[in-house]
């Protein structure tokens, strides 16, 4: 599935960095189902150029399978609003395009006052408002990075030097000449808020 394919299904955009990471051939994998990767795993996984296969806790999903987690969400959010008497608002649009290792989805959060998405975690065992991640995706592949460097990712080797290329350079500056344990400590620190997403049934 190409990305305008993906993009026509959902009846979004998706963020302006994704598409230039897109064009780049570093999301090819992410075009696979998942018999055609697996036919080639090998090759993507230590492809140093593969989007995000760096460590970390941030799994892109295959595109034809984010409709499927989409419908999944879906759920998620109608029990959250059958229980607490809520519903989610009108002028926003929540698509999953990442996952965790516990199976919870990074989503991007639309809203119409916005030319791009935010991006939050919504957790699947959990009626706690999400989490905003990062007020974009540029910052969220730097938080990433964050990640890997907290996880025990190689922060010399070919993966990281090629993901890093993918960064603004506001971001590079962050991380160029800082060691792996000072790139973890900032990781912990990140701030957190919720994201406003819901409403009562009343209003």
């Amino acid at each position: 599935m190409t990305l305008l394919e993906l993009e026509t299904l959902l009846g979004v955009t998706f963020p302006k960095k994704w598409h230039a990471i897109y064009a780049t051939g570093a999301m090819e994998w992410m075009t696979l189902d998942a018999d055609e990767f697996r036919a080639n795993r090998d090759a993507y996984i230590h492809h140093p150029n593969a989007f995000l296969m760096i460590e970390g806790d941030c799994e892109p999903l295959f595109f034809d399978e984010i409709s499927e987690w989409l419908e999944e969400l879906k759920e998620w959010i109608s029990w959250k609003e059958e229980d607490e008497e809520v519903t989610l608002k009108s002028n926003i649009k929540l698509i999953p395009f990442a996952q965790t290792g516990a199976g919870d989805l990074y989503c991007f959060f639309y809203q119409e006052e916005k030319e791009e998405p935010e991006i939050v975690l919504y957790l699947h065992d959990d009626y706690d408002t999400p989490d905003i991640i990062a007020d974009s995706f540029e910052s969220f592949l730097y938080i990433v990075m964050l990640q890997a460097a907290f996880c025990g990712e190689d922060i010399h080797g070919a993966a990281w030097k090629a993901h890093m290329q993918l960064l603004e350079d506001q971001y590079k500056n962050k991380i160029y000449g800082k060691s792996d344990g000072e790139l973890a400590a900032e990781y912990e620190a990140l701030p957190v808020k919720k994201a406003d997403i819901w409403q009562s049934v009343s209003q």
